[in-house]
């Protein structure tokens, strides 16, 4: 009972002191309020004697921390997918070069995962986009990889698509921006891409050629504190 009682004591004053904070999920601090509020009330319980729980030993950060080399992989196996509904005739290869010790980064999965399909989404597009404009000798192609240093991740998606004009390259981060037909983008997708790494303390950057193809770096903090 000592050691329960220590361990709450210790959960409340850490997450009192350690508010959580983010730019997108605000609902956290709600969620994380509400838990400490059962620790601190006892009478909050379920079972009796020796199997009594009084509460959720609550940690904010956890519920951010994700293996990055996983989620990319999901994304990009989904972004693929989400293609091949839309269009049955499309393919592309799809190319991975995970660092192993990419491990596990403090981030909002759902946040990056949006990130990565946005991304994606518009590198399959690309080589789609090619694919009908050069049918001869195309092998249509999006690659995925991370590399992490000792405080950086880099995270990079590379395809041989269509290629950006310098002009085209400048506003792609702009709101409502888009080189897509009417109906097939809002021009919303990078833009609230470049928000999310931002807010993750990181940035995107973009190697283009016109006719050859793209390459996106996210790079992002590699350390699983706050943000």
């Amino acid at each position: 009972l000592d050691y329960e009682a220590y361990d709450k004591r210790k959960i409340i004053t850490e997450n009192k002191q350690n508010t959580v904070r983010h730019a997108y999920y605000r609902e956290y601090r709600a969620l994380q309020h509400l838990c400490i509020l059962i620790l601190q009330h006892q009478k909050h319980q379920i079972g009796s004697g020796t199997r009594q729980i009084y509460g959720i030993l609550f940690d904010g950060a956890w519920l951010w921390e994700e293996y990055i080399n996983a989620l990319i992989d999901e994304y990009f196996r989904l972004a693929y997918h989400g293609q091949r509904a839309k269009d049955k005739t499309f393919n592309a290869a799809m190319h991975t070069d995970f660092d192993a010790e990419a491990g596990i980064l403090n981030i909002v999965p759902q946040e990056m995962g949006r990130v990565i399909l946005n991304i994606v989404n518009n590198a399959f597009y690309a080589v789609g986009a090619k694919s009908k404009d050069v049918q001869d000798n195309f092998s249509p192609a999006v690659s995925v990889s991370t590399k992490k240093t000792e405080d950086q991740l880099f995270i990079v998606v590379k395809d041989n698509g269509t290629g950006m004009s310098m002009e085209v390259k400048e506003k792609i981060f702009h709101p409502f921006f888009t080189t897509k037909g009417p109906g097939v983008g809002t021009g919303l997708g990078l833009s609230l891409s470049y928000d999310i790494v931002k807010a993750h303390g990181g940035e995107i950057i973009v190697e283009s050629e016109e006719g050859v193809g793209s390459e996106f770096i996210i790079i992002l903090p590699a350390g699983t504190g706050d943000f």
